[in-house]
């Protein structure tokens, strides 16, 4: 997250664009979704008025202002913050194209675990492939990123299981200064947004 350039077409945005969003209403994030009520109860910590401390070495990247920057973040609702990230970029395509931006903008009070560029970049063809092979596993994928409440690091840190709204778990761990999930460093995380808690991760998370 050093590098902060203006985002370009990606492999994933051109997959999704020529694979999954043949029209406009395919694209379209569409109203709530039973998805969303899902997450709209999960218990958590609030995050309090102040600034939370973030943890990761890429959240030195970050700009001081305007949209992408922590304060920009914070006042936008989860979605559409990824979207003004220059390192969320092909996670904010894959979320329009599976259709979860209204989903995840209208949650309440969730955690994402958000893959970053490089992250996409790390598939092979086969893996991307798989990835893009239908709007509904594209949307599975991106919903085993999501947990229920506000978790803190200090949460994180204990070693929890988190059920998904996939349904599946995903599992934190700390080990020295390092914060994972599953397999993923956490790159820059405690970010708060509108409705969510969002931390970068460089790897994407497959249930």
């Amino acid at each position: 997250m050093i590098l902060r350039q203006p985002a370009t077409r990606s492999v994933l945005a051109a997959a999704a664009v020529a694979g999954l969003c043949v029209s406009a209403a395919a694209c379209s994030s569409g109203s709530p979704s039973k998805a969303a009520s899902a997450v709209s109860s999960g218990a958590g910590s609030p995050v309090p008025a102040a600034a939370s401390r973030h943890i990761g070495t890429g959240c030195r990247g970050m700009p001081v202002r305007g949209t992408g920057s922590f304060a920009g973040l914070a006042a936008a609702p989860v979605a559409t913050a990824v979207a003004h990230d220059w390192e969320l970029t092909d996670l904010a395509h894959a979320m329009h194209a599976a259709g979860l931006t209204g989903t995840l903008n209208a949650a309440r009070d969730i955690t994402l675990f958000a893959p970053d560029n490089s992250a996409f970049a790390k598939l092979d063809k086969s893996g991307l492939a798989r990835l893009m092979s239908s709007r509904a596993h594209l949307a599975g994928t991106l919903k085993y990123d999501v947990v229920a409440g506000r978790q803190s690091p200090a949460v994180l840190a204990t070693g929890k299981s988190f059920s998904t709204l996939e349904g599946r778990q995903v599992t934190g761990a700390k080990t020295g200064d390092v914060y994972k999930v599953n397999q993923g460093i956490v790159v820059c995380g405690n970010i708060s947004t509108a409705n969510a808690t969002v931390y970068i991760i460089n790897r994407v998370l497959l249930p």
